[in-house]
């Protein structure tokens, strides 16, 4: 944790929440929760391509403790994606299928449609902002790229922590 503004900073909540837990942490007077591994969001994309959430069960316990502690979430996203998004064996060019093929089927790869994306993004922020009623939280698209958590839209994924997989990070 950290001291931000004389609040408790609490950036790490990579673990499941229960009760013990967040009694100790309203008591040191955490302020801001890391919400990670909530995604992808369960739900799906209609005919006009705006996505609908449906029952986020781990965001929504992430959510809960946010609640019970007083905590803002700091949410990470796009770690996974929903499957229309995911580059897929079949969304490579026949010539670059080999080694790619075989690494997109261990990989998170995508999105494969930036616009359908951009919705699913704004679907996530709408349904914490608004219907959960954090107006306060903040998003991270992907995660360390330095350790490889960044989303790379495709095969090949560049190696740790360079400046390939940075770009892709921040793109």
């Amino acid at each position: 944790p950290t001291v931000v503004d004389g609040a408790i900073d609490l950036r790490g909540w990579d673990f499941e929440a229960n009760a013990d837990t967040a009694a100790r942490l309203k008591s040191l007077g955490i302020k801001t929760l890391r919400c990670i591994n909530v995604d992808p969001l369960p739900g799906e994309f209609d005919s006009k391509g705006t996505f609908t959430v449906r029952n986020p069960e781990r965001l929504l316990a992430h959510l809960a403790t946010c609640r019970e502690v007083g905590a803002n979430p700091h949410i990470i996203i796009a770690q996974g994606m929903p499957p229309d998004l995911c580059v897929k064996v079949e969304d490579i060019p026949e010539a670059q299928r080999g080694l790619l093929g075989n690494q997109t089927a261990q990989n998170v790869f995508g999105p494969k449609d930036w616009q359908k994306f951009q919705r699913y993004c704004q679907a996530y922020f709408e349904y914490v902002l608004i219907e959960q009623n954090f107006p306060q939280a903040e998003f991270e698209v992907a995660n360390e790229p330095d350790i490889g958590g960044a989303v790379h839209p495709f095969p090949p994924k560049p190696a740790n922590g360079s400046s390939a997989l940075y770009e892709g990070y921040f793109h």
